[in-house]
């Protein structure tokens, strides 16, 4: 591996898919959740079939995003 790619590596960080859902939400209706709820009890707060719309979203994003950065991280 180049020293580039290995930098790179160092950056990768695990994302919570509950608070990204949320935030994906919020951002999507302009809204901004409650001070101090957190992103599974907002989730909760919904219906389950919009819970699970921001979930599937939310999981999409994120294999996007693996995908991205496994495509970057390959030595050309």
């Amino acid at each position: 591996m180049s020293a580039k790619t290995q930098a790179r590596a160092k950056y990768i960080a695990p994302i919570s898919e509950a608070e990204l859902a949320v935030r994906m939400c919020e951002a999507s209706y302009g809204l901004t959740r409650p001070a101090g709820l957190t992103a599974k009890q907002a989730l909760d707060a919904m219906t389950a079939e919009c819970r699970d719309g921001w979930h599937r979203a939310a999981r999409a994003a994120m294999n996007y995003w693996a995908e991205c950065i496994s495509n970057a991280n390959v030595s050309h």
